[in-house]
């Protein structure tokens, strides 16, 4: 009884993940990074992790005004909205809520959303996302995703909220995500503007021991 109540209190801090059909395992905090584009596919087999993803929900809504405005769209156009659990080695790492311009990308399935978006893009539909507007800020998850991340309520969590835009400079997606903040961290390299040297910023952010990034 002792060794749960330590096990228990472990999962409960964020130390321990437990998976009901594999067992109790270690969360090694997985490294820091710069600030990439690039997709969540693609920086998970970068690192040697497998990435997966659990569908919540995927519907066509006709976007409000504030996302027409955002994705630059007539009021009440279709746009898909999507919500997902992206998961490296089976660890719950983010979660994604996506608003997709559907005159942007034409058709979309519930089968494109497992894999890369950006690829899906490029491959079928000829956009290619070379710039995001992105904002990142703390965040306090509500019940139902920590429990979807597998967090106590002692983890704050970072919010990004990134709009996609095409190599035509038009909007493609609205990506709000959630990520874990026991396991990624935010680091700014800023240099002084000076008349001698042209001024430089750097941004990181990425999963606690990652080379690179991850975004959508």
């Amino acid at each position: 009884m002792t060794l749960r109540k330590a096990i228990e209190s472990l999962i409960h801090d964020g130390h321990l993940i437990s998976h009901p059909r594999s067992g109790t395992f270690i969360v090694i905090p997985i490294l820091a990074s710069g600030l990439k584009l690039s997709s969540w596919t693609e920086q998970m087999k970068t690192l040697g992790m497998k990435p997966t993803s659990k569908i919540i929900s995927f519907k066509t809504v006709p976007a409000n005004r504030d996302i027409a405005s955002i994705l630059k769209i007539a009021d009440k156009s279709m746009v898909y909205q999507v919500k997902r659990i992206r998961f490296g080695d089976d660890v719950p790492l983010g979660i994604e809520k996506l608003h997709i311009s559907q005159s942007a990308i034409g058709t979309l399935v519930r089968e494109d959303l497992y894999g890369s978006l950006y690829q899906h893009f490029e491959e079928r539909c000829g956009i290619f996302v070379h710039q995001a507007s992105t904002s990142i800020s703390a965040y306090l998850p509500n019940l139902l995703e920590r429990n979807q991340l597998m967090i106590s309520d002692r983890i704050a969590c970072l919010q990004m909220k990134a709009i996609d835009i095409s190599q035509w400079g038009d909007p493609v997606m609205l990506a709000e995500c959630v990520y874990r903040g026991d396991l990624y961290k935010l680091k700014l390299n800023l240099i002084k503007s000076s008349p001698f040297v042209n001024s430089q910023e750097e941004t990181d952010i990425g999963l606690l021991n990652l080379p690179t990034a991850v975004q959508n």
